[in-house]
């Protein structure tokens, strides 16, 4: 979120997610089996990869490291080497 508010130069961003964590923070009544509840929803959605030859590791390794390094590398090239 902080590189998005210094790409776009305003705090909407960091308000926004603070906003969106506190409200689910207060709106859900049993944070555990909400947790459990993700984490089961995160493992059927890697596991849908193996239709297409790919393992839970593999795929876990990819959408978790992979793309989020990639996008991390194209918001902090945006964020501080932009052209000026």
């Amino acid at each position: 979120m902080f590189l998005l508010d210094k790409i776009t130069e305003k705090n909407y961003f960091k308000i926004g997610f603070f906003a969106i964590v506190l409200i689910i923070l207060i709106t859900i009544p049993d944070f555990e089996n909400f947790a459990n509840w993700s984490f089961n929803s995160s493992v059927d959605f890697l596991n849908l990869f193996n239709n297409i030859g790919s393992n839970y590791k593999t795929s876990s390794v990819v959408i978790c490291l992979l793309i989020p390094l990639l996008i991390y590398g194209l918001l902090i090239r945006k964020a501080y080497f932009k052209k000026r």
